[in-house]
C-alpha cells in the first residue's frame, strides 16, 4: 500500500511539476488574480528599495516595479513588456506570516505543492527569448489551473486514507528540496543562501565574524555534514556523495575555525560516513570504498590536535587555523560543551585508527572540566583553560553547556566504560536538585556554587535534554520538559532561541531551524509509542514548510514573533533536522530497530562500534554495558500512564492515555503563557472537570527530636553543631536535632529521593582534625563500591603505594644494573602456581613479538613478553614449554589500570610458572632499561599483617582529606 502510494504521489507531483512550468520561465508565484491560490508563505517581511529587487533574467533589465498581489505592502519586479504577474520573479528577502495550526493535513500539504512547483520550475532552464513569456494563452492558463486543482484534491484525499505514509513522503519531499537546491545553487560553498540562491563560505572580508567563520571554513560543509543523512534516504545519493567528497573537499584551508563546530560537523560526519560505508550491520557498504574517509577525518583531526598542545589544563583552544595552528592572539575562554564534547568523536577515531592519542586528549580534556565541578557538582558555563578558573558561573542544560551532558552518558552507551556514567550520574543528579525548579518543568540557569537562580529564560539548545532523559530511562521528567518547549512552539509555529518563562514571552526571536525540540519528539516516540508525538512532528512539518520554505531552500526565522525571515539554511537543517523527523514517521527504517551500543552524536550523526572496538572490564568477560529502552517485546517502554488508568475495554475506542489527555499538558501551557479560545481536547476526567497534575516533585521532611530539654537547650547555647559533609553524604555524631529536607528523584530508579537541604548547617573539618576509622569499616565500601571508593597503602621497605584490595596478589620486582635500581609492583595473575613466588638473580629475555608461537630461547630465564594477539595464559604455555623461570607481561594499554589476568576456561595446559601483569607506566620504564643485570621477584606480603601500613582513601579519585585509616 505504501509502494502504492509513493508511486502515485509521485505521478501527481510529476504532473504538477509540468503544469507549473507550461508557461513559467523562471520561479515565481502565482498571483492574486485568475483564481490562484497565493502562497503566504513565500511573501518578505520587509519592504525592499529598489535597489534591492532583482530584475529577471529573460526582461533583459527591462523591468517595472509593481505592487505583489499576493503580498499586501509589498513591492517585486516584473518585465516591462509583460501584463502577466505570474512571470515575475520573487524579490531576495522572504516572509513567512504566522499563521494557525490546522488540524487537517490539507493545508501543509497545499503550502507544500505551491512550493514545490515553484522550486521544481526554478531548476527548468530559463528561457532567452521575451516572446515566450508572452506566448501563454488564458486556455493553457485555465487548463493549468484546472488539472493542479485535480492533482491538488487527489493528494489530500491520498493523505487523509494514508497519512502516515505520506507525511513519510512529504519528509522525503523537503530534504530532496533542501539537498538538491544546495546542490544545484551553493556546492561546493559550505551553505545555501535560500534567498539568493547562491553560496555561503567563509568571511574573507571580516575574520572576526565568528558567527560565520567558526563553521564556514571552505571544506563543502553541508556536503560532509549531511553524508549519513543521505544514507537514511537512499544509497545512491549516499554513494555520490562519498564518492563526491572524496573527489574534492580538502582542510587544507587558511581558515580559523572553531575546534567544537568542526568536531561535530566535519569530523563526525567523516566518521559516520565511514562506518556505515564498512560496517555490514548497518546496510549501506559501498564497493570499492577503501578507508578514504577515514584518512580524511584523520587529516581534520590532526589539524584540530594543536587546540591541546599548549593548554596548561588538558582543555583545548577554542579555534585552531587549520593550517597554522593556534593563532598567537586566540583567547584562552572556552565554553563548557565546546571542551567536554568531543570524546565521542575523538575516541571512535581512536579506536578505528588504532592511535590513542585522540581519545586521550579527549578524555583528558572532559575530566579536566568535570574536576573543576563546585562542591554542588554543578559546571560552570566558560572556563580559562590556562588557569583553570570559571569565567561564567551560570549553570544549565543550554547553550555553552549542553552537549558535555550528552557526550558524558552517550560516551557510556558507546565505549562501554563505567567511568562516563559515574560522571554522568551525579551530574545528572546535580541538575535534578539545582537546575530544575520545583514544578518539575523547567530547568533554569544557577550559579553553579550556590545554586541560585541567575537568570528567567531558557534557551532553544536545551531543548535537547528531554532525549536525553530519555535515554537515562527517565521518563517522568523528559515528558514534562518537553511539554514546555512544545507549548511555545505550538504559541509561535517556532521554537525563539530564548523564552522569558517569568514574563512568558520572547527573549531572543530568531529560529535558526534548530533540530533539538525534533530531536527529542524523536526519542520519545521511539520510547513511548505515543501518537501523540508523531502529532507533533506533523506539527513541526506543517510549520516549516509554511513558514521557512522558500524557492531555494528553507530560510531562517529572524523573528518568530513577526515571521521575518533570514538568508542562511545551516547545515543543521540537512544533517539533523529533517533527519529526526524522517525517522519519526518511518518506523520500519533499520536505525529505528537497532538494538546495539550506536548513539546520535549531538549533530545528529549516527556512530558506533562494533565489538572488535571495545575495550572489556577488567574484571569480567562479560561485554561492555549498553543502555537499551528495550523493556518489552515491542522494543518500547510502557506507555506513560502515572495514573494507570483505563478508560475503554476496546483499545482505540475511547484512548485517554496519550499525553493531550494528561494534565501536564494544561500546566506546561500555562507555564508559558499559551492559551487557546478553543480547547484542543474536550474537558474529559473521572476526577472531575478539572484535575491537578500527577507525580509533581514532591518534598518531604525528616525530623528528629531531642531526648530531653535539656539536651535541646544545651545545644543551642553552645552551638553544637555536630552536622558534617564527608563523602558526598553526611557525617553526624547523633540524630538529635537534625532535619532533612528531602525530594524525590525523579530518575530511572522508584523510590529514589535526593537530599536538597540539612538543618542545622553542615561545618567542614578544620585543618588539623581527623576522623580515625578502622580498616575493616572501609570493607563493604571498597568491594561494592570500587568505582566511587579507592583505597592505597604504604608500607615500609617499599618505594609505591599499592591498590589496597589486590595487595594480596602483589609482587615486588626489582632490577639492577651499573649505576641505577628500579622497583616495579607488578599483579599475579589467576592461573599458574598458588604459592607465593620468589624469584631471584635471573636474568631477563625481551621477546620479540607477542609470545602466541613457540618460543626458542629464554631456558632459565624470565622472559618479558607484551600482551596482545593471543591469551595471557596461552603466551605463559609457551614460555614454560621454553623453559623459562616466569613471565612479564608488558602492558600496552595506556588507560588502563593494573588487573589480575583471568584462566581460560576448558583448558587442559597446566601453568606452573608464576605470571606477573605490569602497570602501562612500568611497563615504559622497564623497556627503556633492557640492559639491567640482575632481576629478582617476590610476593610482598599481607598487608593485613603490617599494623605500620598508612591508607590514603580516595573518593571519586579525589583524596579524602581529614581522614586517618588504621589497621587494626
Amino acid at each position: 500500500m505504501k509502494l502504492f502510494i509513493a508511486t502515485l504521489l509521485s505521478f501527481l507531483l510529476s504532473i504538477i511539476t509540468l503544469a507549473s512550468a507550461v508557461d513559467r520561465p523562471t520561479a515565481s508565484l502565482p498571483a492574486a488574480s485568475g483564481g490562484i491560490v497565493c502562497a503566504m508563505s513565500l511573501c518578505p517581511t520587509a519592504t525592499l528599495s529598489k535597489r534591492d529587487l532583482t530584475c529577471p533574467a529573460h526582461c533583459k533589465d527591462n523591468c517595472k516595479i509593481i505592487d505583489d498581489q499576493c503580498c499586501p505592502g509589498v513591492q517585486k519586479a516584473v518585465c516591462n513588456n509583460s501584463s502577466d504577474a505570474s512571470s515575475a520573479v520573487e524579490s531576495s528577502t522572504a516572509v513567512a506570516t504566522p499563521t494557525a495550526v490546522s488540524s487537517s493535513s490539507s493545508s501543509s500539504v497545499s503550502s507544500i505543492i505551491s512550493s514545490s512547483s515553484v522550486a521544481s520550475s526554478s531548476a527548468q532552464p530559463t528561457s532567452s527569448s521575451a516572446a515566450g513569456n508572452t506566448a501563454s494563452s488564458s486556455a493553457v492558463a485555465s487548463t493549468k489551473m484546472v488539472l493542479s486543482s485535480i492533482v491538488l484534491m487527489a493528494m489530500i484525499t491520498l493523505i487523509r486514507l494514508n497519512q502516515g505514509a505520506c507525511i513519510d513522503l512529504i519528509n522525503q519531499e523537503m530534504f530532496d528540496h533542501g539537498w538538491n537546491n544546495y546542490m544545484q545553487h551553493a556546492y561546493p560553498e559550505d551553505e545555501l543562501n535560500p534567498f539568493k540562491c547562491t553560496g555561503r563560505g567563509s568571511d574573507k572580508y571580516d575574520p572576526s565574524n565568528i558567527n560565520i567563520n567558526d563553521v564556514l571554513g571552505d571544506y563543502s560543509l553541508t556536503l560532509v555534514d549531511t553524508l549519513d543523512t543521505l544514507a537514511v534516504g537512499t544509497q545512491e545519493q549516499f554513494e555520490e556523495a562519498v564518492d563526491r567528497v572524496i573527489k574534492t573537499v580538502s582542510f587544507s584551508q587558511d581558515n580559523k575555525v572553531q575546534v567544537f563546530e568542526v568536531n561535530i560537523r566535519a569530523l563526525g560526519g567523516l566518521l559516520s560516513a565511514h562506518m556505515l560505508a564498512t560496517e555490514p550491520s548497518f546496510h549501506h557498504t559501498i564497493q570499492g570504498y577503501n578507508d578514504e574517509l577515514l584518512y580524511m577525518a584523520k587529516d581534520l583531526a590532526d589539524r584540530l590536535m594543536p587546540a591541546f598542545q599548549t593548554s596548561k589544563t588538558g582543555i583545548p583552544f577554542p579555534r585552531v587555523n587549520l593550517k597554522r595552528g593556534v593563532p598567537p592572539s586566540e583567547t584562552t575562554e572556552t565554553c563548557t560543551a565546546g571542551a567536554g564534547s568531543l570524546i565521542l568523536e575523538f575516541g571512535v577515531l581512536s579506536r578505528l585508527t588504532g592511535d590513542p592519542t585522540y581519545e586521550q586528549a579527549a578524555k583528558k580534556a572532559l575530566k579536566a572540566v568535570w574536576h573543576r565541578r563546585s562542591h554542588l557538582n554543578l559546571l560552570g558555563n566558560v572556563i580559562d583553560i590556562q588557569t583553570g578558573h570559571w569565567i561564567h558561573t551560570a549553570s544549565s542544560t543550554g547553550a555553552g553547556i549542553d552537549s558535555v551532558f550528552e557526550y558524558m552518558l552517550k560516551a557510556h552507551v558507546l565505549f562501554g566504560e563505567q567511568e562516563y556514567k559515574d560522571m554522568f550520574d551525579q551530574a545528572y543528579k546535580a541538575l535534578l536538585l539545582y537546575v530544575r525548579d520545583p514544578s518539575g518543568y523547567l530547568y533554569r540557569n544557577v550559579h553553579m556554587s550556590t545554586g541560585s537562580l541567575m537568570s528567567y529564560w531558557i534557551d532553544s539548545l536545551s531543548a535537547f535534554f528531554p532525549g536525553l532523559q530519555v535515554l537515562q530511562g527517565d521518563l517522568d521528567s523528559a515528558i514534562k520538559h518537553h511539554l514546555v518547549f512544545y507549548n511555545i512552539w505550538r504559541r509561535y509555529h517556532a521554537l525563539p532561541e530564548r523564552f522569558d518563562f517569568y514574563q512568558k514571552t520572547v527573549d531572543l526571536p530568531y529560529y535558526p531551524l534548530r533540530p533539538e525540540f525534533i530531536e527529542s519528539t524523536y526519542h520519545l516516540y521511539m520510547a513511548t509509542k505515543d501518537p501523540f508525538y508523531l502529532e507533533v512532528g506533523e506539527m513541526v512539518v506543517e510549520d516549516l514548510n509554511n513558514r521557512t520554505r522558500v524557492p531555494c531552500g528553507f530560510a531562517s526565522i529572524g523573528d518568530v514573533r513577526s515571521g521575518r525571515l533570514e538568508d542562511r539554511m545551516e547545515s543543521f537543517m540537512l544533517s539533523e533536522t529533517l533527519k529526526y523527523l524522517y525517522l519519526l514517521f518511518d518506523a520500519d527504517h533499520p536505525i529505528n530497530t537497532m538494538d546495539s551500543n550506536y548513539v546520535f552524536t549531538t549533530e545528529g550523526h549516527v556512530l558506533g562500534l562494533p565489538k572488535k572496538y571495545l575495550r572489556y572490564s577488567n574484571t569480567s568477560s562479560k561485554g561492555p554495558a549498553v543502555a537499551t529502552l528495550q523493556q518489552s517485546p515491542a522494543g518500547t517502554c510502557q506507555r506513560y500512564n502515572p495514573s494507570k488508568r483505563h478508560y475503554a475495554s476496546v483499545p482505540n475506542a475511547l484512548e485517554m492515555t496519550t499525553m493531550p489527555h494528561q494534565p501536564h499538558m494544561d500546566v506546561a501551557a500555562h507555564m508559558v503563557g499559551h492559551t487557546t479560545t478553543t480547547p484542543v481536547l474536550p474537558p474529559l476526567s473521572p476526577d472531575g472537570f478539572c484535575e491537578s497534575p500527577h507525580h509533581a516533585i514532591k518534598s518531604y521532611s525528616v525530623s528528629f527530636g531531642f531526648s530531653s530539654p535539656a539536651e535541646r537547650f544545651f545545644k543551642q547555647q553552645h552551638n553544637n553543631n555536630n552536622l558534617m559533609e564527608i563523602l558526598g553524604g553526611y557525617l553526624a555524631k547523633s540524630l538529635s536535632g537534625l532535619k532533612l529536607e528531602l525530594i524525590n528523584g525523579g530518575g530511572s530508579r522508584k523510590n529514589e529521593y535526593l537530599v536538597k537541604g540539612v538543618h542545622p548547617p553542615t561545618t567542614s573539618f578544620a585543618e588539623h582534625q581527623t576522623l580515625t576509622i578502622p580498616l575493616h569499616a572501609l570493607f563493604e565500601y571498597l568491594s561494592t563500591s570500587s568505582d566511587l571508593f579507592r583505597l592505597t597503602v604504604q608500607q615500609s621497605g617499599i618505594s609505591k603505594s599499592r591498590d589496597y584490595l589486590a595487595s594480596d596478589f602483589e609482587v615486588s620486582i626489582k632490577s639492577t644494573g651499573q649505576d641505577q635500581c628500579f622497583e616495579f609492583i607488578g599483579l599475579k595473575a589467576e592461573f599458574g602456581p598458588t604459592y607465593p613466588t620468589q624469584i631471584s638473580m635471573s636474568e631477563l629475555e625481551f621477546i620479540s613479538g607477542f609470545g602466541c608461537d613457540p618460543i626458542e630461547s629464554g631456558k632459565h630465564k624470565v622472559m618479558v613478553i607484551s600482551r596482545g594477539q593471543c591469551t595471557f595464559e596461552e603466551k605463559a604455555w609457551h614460555a614454560q614449554q621454553a623453559g623459562a623461570r616466569a613471565v612479564v607481561f608488558l602492558n600496552n594499554q595506556p588507560d588502563q589500570s593494573l588487573f589480575r589476568m583471568a584462566a581460560t576456561s576448558g583448558t587442559q595446559r597446566p601453568i606452573r610458572i608464576p605470571s606477573v601483569l605490569l602497570s602501562y607506566e612500568d611497563s615504559l620504564l622497564l623497556v627503556k632499561n633492557k640492559p639491567l643485570q640482575q632481576f629478582s621477584m617476590q610476593q610482598l606480603e599481607s598487608v593485613d599483617q603490617d599494623p605500620e601500613a598508612r591508607f590514603v582513601l580516595y573518593f571519586q579519585n579525589q583524596v579524602v582529606k581529614n581522614l586517618n585509616v588504621i589497621n587494626v
